[in-house]
């Protein structure tokens, strides 16, 4: 199956899909006419259209994966219009944090990790940020909120 990629914030989309046995990348201009056109050609093909962070601007017939994490007020209103279901991911445990932390940013001292976890949760984003100063991890944890 081929994946049309729309980002927010980025002025490109991306086609990922199969010519002959070899993966292909096509880059477009996003919202572009050649980018509608190019989601309406590959609903027949049964490609999925996957959205970060922004409205879709066409899915009557394309099965859609909209990314949507932390911001609801982006989806709330297009779930509702198209009947859609929507999957929360679970808030990761202290334990999978520290796993994780080894690889996302292994950098991250013990004592700087655990002040994290108590002032944010769970929340990866924030616990596991390559930013050091806290007051920007606060503003960050102002705009998810």
């Amino acid at each position: 199956r081929s994946v049309l990629y729309q980002r927010a914030k980025m002025e490109s989309s991306w086609l990922l899909c199969w010519e002959g046995d070899q993966a292909k990348a096509y880059q477009y201009i996003s919202g572009s006419t050649e980018w509608r056109r190019l989601v309406n050609n590959f609903l027949d093909e049964g490609a999925w259209y996957i959205v970060d962070s922004i409205e879709p601007f066409s899915c009557k017939r394309l099965p859609v994966l909209l990314i949507s994490s932390p911001d609801p007020g982006i989806s709330k209103d297009w779930v509702k219009r198209n009947d859609a279901t929507e999957l929360w991911m679970p808030m990761p445990r202290g334990e999978d944090l520290e796993v994780l932390k080894e690889s996302v940013n292994p950098k991250l001292t013990k004592a700087d990790f655990d002040t994290r976890l108590q002032w944010a949760g769970t929340s990866a984003r924030l616990v596991l940020s390559k930013k050091e100063s806290l007051s920007v991890l606060k503003a960050l944890q102002k705009k998810v909120e």
